[in-house]
């Protein structure tokens, strides 16, 4: 491939605005090339408000605003700032229409708090004579507000500034006064059974209020809400751990169309965790309805940040709709059509949804319109793009051969250029403009060939629901204004056929039907899919002369791979309700026309499909060692999609069984226990330190090792080597156990290995049967572990030492001991002893000993470390 072609791959060619003296415009015209970079969009907005504060013309930040807000709707910040804008420019007329425009579509408390504060600097300075009424506005804009935000972890403020609005009313006469108070221990009562984030700063301005109006009755009111206050404690700490993906994402987050990488996929499931916790009640509330306005507002919340993923917005329709509330859910999903106007899901559920509540035809047609609509401009835009792309591409190669052209006349090498040398050029840059259009047409067709399958899609399920509602007349309308396009694929003819033959039992016109589309994917598009889905319909009508005569024809308009499923369709058909004669002559046929087949895995699979029946494919999985491949082949010889001719299998996977199977626990060898020593444990006041685990001098722990190594006993009387010989060995034997210089001394461990090591006894002292390390380190690799909710504190031991201990009989761990303070000291001994307790082995009493076992206080603030 050439280089050039390469440059479609690595990313799409984007026009480059032309040089311009205004920034603005520059900015601008970045926009509408990448509609979806955030960053260009943020500066673009940053420098029209600029000039707005300088200029005071604030004509063309309100235009950048409204752009930016036409393409991420959902966005507090922006909203925010447009609100922020328009309150210092005194534009009031402006800042209202502003509020009826974000208040209901972003429910997020930034958006929510900025008209409180609208609200309350208009009222505040109210006349006297206009006081009630600007005392009342007040009061219903704060319920308004809470109402809508109120359950948000984040609103903890604005309920505090309710009650401090309420406390410090004046003016009021006694009975306004009582109202006053039984408004703020309502107020504090709702508070409090939120998860807020300031939840104890308001319980202790509750517990304050209650004992400010009278102390006997105080603490009955408080112990009756002190349960519900630390319910919600508890709630918002588990909120926290389980949003914590969702807070470090929300701070740079902008809602463009998935792309479904990791980072999507990680926040789409940090929500749904989130809503799911929700939905179990973790705040144990007794009304459903507070339950479910918690469920969705969380759903609400997360639609804001996910607003291109067709899941939640159907997740959220379907939980109104188990509740009941249909209305709401129509609405909501008619909000997502308007959102993701290409999206399936939405639109098919809608229309489902309508479907359900008995609506007109025509109101549900309307949604199936507009989606067909939207999936054709999709065309244009596709081929507008790749266009471009293809322009691009072909400009940079013209550039490039005009600046080879140019250097080489500057040079004064132009005499090269004449005759076989301009020739080669030209051929060159016909091949590569060849590739590139190769290469952009590809990428065309599958970008088309999806939007086709969506198209079709759309018009089945229209066609499904015209039948449900109206009749087959109406759904058989559908299918003639369908097939009129060239979107049209062979699903619909497919789909159109069947729901003929099922509606009316009338084989005669879904043959029509077929034989229509045969004329459109067979003789001229060669489709072989729509073959097969013809020969499964005959088949099952037990038409054998038709489906011989359709078989017979396929072969004469597809190649053979090609036809490859049809083969084994029509096989299957023979091996069940065939004649043996037609299946020996059909597998000799089949033989010839795939001869490159023979001696490879496909064979050894057509041989287990001759004797498989359904999902009994014991030959292949037991004689023919092809266990774990017959579900792919089995889909194939189903009449399903035609992996094996589109080249999606991977043969090589129909090898025998390697040794990558599962584990199987029969395998694993076991120790053999009637070798082990059966333990019989002394009496407690007969246990000492040195009968627990006995020290070991190191000149015998030595001697062991060299007897292992030089497979020679070795005792302690040799009177053949003298005194000088054993310095020199015992010499060279201490430089052999010392660690090269270049090897680490440390070693960083985890606080519980550092504490498990301090327990072991020295390996000197195991006496038990030589079990397989490999095959034990191999099962504990396949072993499912649990991924650690939190990080182990880590200590560094020290490697040196534990060479040195593990001579003399010690644990390598006694940094660790060393680390853990005052409790332990050295004994003269060379062990460690602990304060005031029976001591093991470095001092550490085992478990038996212990009081309240390894629940003891030792062990207790050793965990809080």
């Amino acid at each position: 491939m050439s280089a050039w072609v390469s440059v479609l791959d690595a990313a799409p060619a984007t026009q480059t605005p032309a040089p311009d003296t205004d920034k603005l415009q520059q900015l601008k015209a970045q926009t509408q090339i990448d509609k979806w970079n955030a960053s260009v969009w943020r500066a673009y907005v940053d420098e029209s408000m600029k000039r707005a504060d300088d200029s005071g013309d604030c004509n063309d930040a309100r235009q950048a605003i409204e752009e930016f807000v036409s393409v991420f709707p959902s966005v507090t910040r922006i909203w925010v700032e447009f609100i922020a804008f328009e309150t210092r420019m005194r534009a009031y007329d402006k800042l209202e229409a502003l509020f009826t425009r974000c208040l209901r579509a972003v429910v997020a408390v930034p958006v929510w708090e900025k008209y409180l504060d609208y609200i309350k600097s208009v009222h505040s300075n109210a006349p006297i004579d206009r006081k009630e009424e600007a005392r009342k506005t007040i009061l219903k804009a704060f319920e308004l507000v809470l109402s809508n935000v109120g359950l948000d972890r984040e609103s903890g403020h604005i309920w505090l500034d309710y009650l401090k609005y309420v406390k410090n009313l004046d003016g009021l006469n006694s009975f306004e006064l009582q109202q006053m108070m039984d408004l703020q221990r309502k107020v504090f009562h709702k508070a409090l059974s939120i998860p807020l984030t300031n939840i104890e700063a308001i319980w202790k301005e509750y517990d304050a209020f209650e004992n400010s109006l009278n102390k006997l009755t105080a603490k009955k009111l408080l112990s009756e809400r002190s349960a519900l206050y630390m319910t919600a404690r508890t709630a918002y700490r588990e909120m926290k751990i389980i949003t914590a993906v969702i807070d470090a994402a929300s701070k740079t987050w902008m809602p463009t169309p998935t792309t479904w990488s990791e980072a999507d996929q990680e926040v789409l499931r940090a929500w749904k965790k989130y809503i799911s916790w929700e939905k179990t009640n973790p705040l144990r509330l007794e009304d459903p309805s507070i339950v479910s306005a918690r469920v969705m507002y969380a759903y609400k919340s997360a639609l804001l940040m996910m607003r291109f993923f067709p899941e939640l917005w159907y997740d959220a329709a379907r939980y109104l709709i188990e509740l009941g509330k249909l209305d709401e859910a129509a609405a909501l999903l008619q909000q997502a059509v308007e959102a993701l106007p290409r999206s399936l899901l939405l639109s098919f559920a809608l229309a489902e949804l309508e479907e359900s509540r008995k609506r007109e035809f025509s109101e549900i047609s309307k949604v199936f319109d507009n989606l067909l609509t939207n999936l054709e401009s999709s065309v244009v835009e596709v081929n507008q793009k790749y266009d471009t792309e293809r322009d691009t591409l072909m400009a940079l190669l013209r550039g490039g051969n005009d600046a080879a052209a140019t250097s080489a006349v500057a040079t004064g090498n132009s005499a090269e250029w004449d005759g076989e040398r301009r020739e080669e050029e030209r051929e060159k840059e016909k091949e590569r403009n060849q590739e590139i259009e190769t290469k952009v047409e590809v990428a065309r067709k599958r970008k088309i060939g999806k939007v086709k399958q969506a198209w079709s899609l759309v018009w089945v399920v229209y066609m499904r629901v015209a039948r449900r509602s109206e009749n087959v007349k109406a759904a058989r309308n559908l299918f003639k204004q369908a097939k009129k396009s060239e979107l049209c694929t062979y699903h619909v003819y497919v789909a159109s056929a069947l729901m003929e033959y099922y509606s009316s039992k009338d084989v005669g016109i879904a043959c029509r039907i077929f034989e229509a589309g045969m004329k459109v994917f067979a003789e001229d598009n060669a489709s072989p899919e729509f073959v097969l889905e013809y020969l499964s319909f005959l088949i099952q009508m037990n038409d054998e002369n038709n489906a011989r005569a359709l078989f017979e024809r396929a072969l004469t308009v597809l190649q053979p791979e090609q036809a490859r499923d049809i083969w084994s369709k029509f096989l299957s058909n023979e091996v069940n309700h065939g004649e043996l004669a037609n299946v020996l002559k059909l597998e000799s046929r089949m033989k010839e026309a795939f001869s490159k087949d023979i001696d490879t895995p496909i064979a050894v699979r057509s041989m287990a499909n001759r004797w498989a029946f359904l999902d009994i494919d014991f030959i292949g999985q037991e004689e023919l060692g092809l266990s774990g491949n017959s579900a792919v082949v089995r889909t194939s010889k189903m009449g399903g999609a035609t992996a094996a001719r589109s080249g999606n299998i991977d043969f090589s996977s129909f090898s025998r069984p390697t040794n990558l199977d599962p584990v199987h626990s029969e395998n694993i060898v076991t120790p053999e226990l009637n070798k082990w020593t059966a333990y019989k444990p002394e009496a407690p006041e007969k246990l000492t330190p040195e009968k627990i685990l006995p020290f070991i001098p190191p000149n015998e722990v030595h001697k062991e090792l060299q007897q292992m190594k030089q497979k020679q006993p070795i005792t302690q009387s040799q009177p053949q080597i003298s005194q000088q010989q054993q310095q020199q060995q015992q010499q060279q034997q201490e430089k052999e156990s010392e660690p090269p210089s270049s090897a680490p001394t440390t070693m960083i461990v985890a606080e519980c290995i550092a504490q498990l090591l301090d327990r072991l006894p020295p390996a000197s002292s195991y006496n038990g049967p030589i079990l397989p390390l490999s095959e034990i380190l191999d099962g504990l690799w396949r072993l499912p572990l649990p991924t650690p909710v939190g990080q182990s504190r880590l200590v560094p031991i020290s490697l040196q030492d534990s060479q040195q201990h593990l001579n003399s009989g010690h644990s390598s761990a006694n940094v660790f001991i060393q680390e853990r303070g005052s409790h332990y000291t050295d004994d003269k001994s060379g062990s460690f002893r602990g304060r005031g307790r029976g001591r093991g082995r470095f001092g550490i009493a085992p478990a038996s000993k212990r009081k309240g076992g390894y629940g003891s206080d030792e062990d207790q603030r050793f965990r809080k470390r």
